[in-house]
């Protein structure tokens, strides 16, 4: 068989063990109790706030979330951010589904926000003032924290997302800017149940792993585990 032969079965083979973690994390979800989402949100949330990175940081890109998908729900953290002593730039996902892309614009309350395409609570493109938002990709500084969602997780920092590879681009953008404008990258943070890590993730190249994932009781510096 060609190398590209050999290539392709190695994208299709993952492509299905994908499916196949996809479904079984989606399973162990499901089979959650809203106490137990509850509650494990709210410490997945207190351990990052609580974490230096969090406290030091200035400037964030952050999802909303979604009850419907049962991830870590990040409102504690946006309310924090939201408060008028705090001083945060706080950046959310908007996706562009005929694009299949996604940009991160700033918002600093609640009433910034409407359903997406997708159901999901996005940024208004417009300021009340009628101002176009803030990007974070077109901002003149960069990103402490990213705050990715996925659906699962491994040690190593490999992350599985749902399919669209909006974060993937997303990230790929981020980490652009950084190397044109000779920033730091900002450190990539993944917010998880203990149901969403495995053992191990299959992963393919465009996979753009996370520096940290937050549990409901650990902090998991992932470069340690490569």
């Amino acid at each position: 068989m060609s190398t590209a032969g050999v290539a392709r079965g190695l994208r299709i083979a993952t492509e299905m063990n994908k499916s196949a973690v996809r479904k079984m994390v989606r399973d162990r979800l499901r089979a959650m109790s809203a106490d137990a989402l509850s509650d494990s949100s709210a410490k997945v949330c207190k351990n990052l706030l609580q974490s230096s990175s969090f406290v030091e940081s200035k400037s964030l890109g952050i999802y909303v979330f979604c009850e419907r998908l049962r991830e870590v729900d990040t409102w504690s953290v946006l309310d924090y951010c939201f408060r008028s002593d705090v001083e945060k730039h706080c950046f959310v996902p908007k996706i562009d589904p005929s694009k299949g892309t996604a940009a991160l614009l700033e918002i600093s309350s609640k009433h910034d926000l409407e359903e997406g395409a997708k159901g999901i609570l996005e940024p208004s493109d417009w300021k009340p003032s009628g101002a176009p938002r803030k990007n974070a990709l077109d901002n003149d500084a960069p990103l402490d924290i990213l705050v990715v969602p996925g659906l699962a997780f491994d040690r190593a920092g490999n992350r599985l997302g749902r399919g669209g590879g909006y974060y993937d681009r997303l990230l790929q953008g981020v980490l652009q800017k950084c190397k044109e404008k000779q920033w730091p990258k900002p450190l990539l943070v993944a917010l998880a149940f203990e149901e969403q890590m495995l053992e191990e993730i299959p992963m393919d190249s465009h996979d753009m792993p996370v520096d940290v994932v937050v549990t409901p009781t650990q902090w998991i510096d992932c470069q340690m585990n490569y």
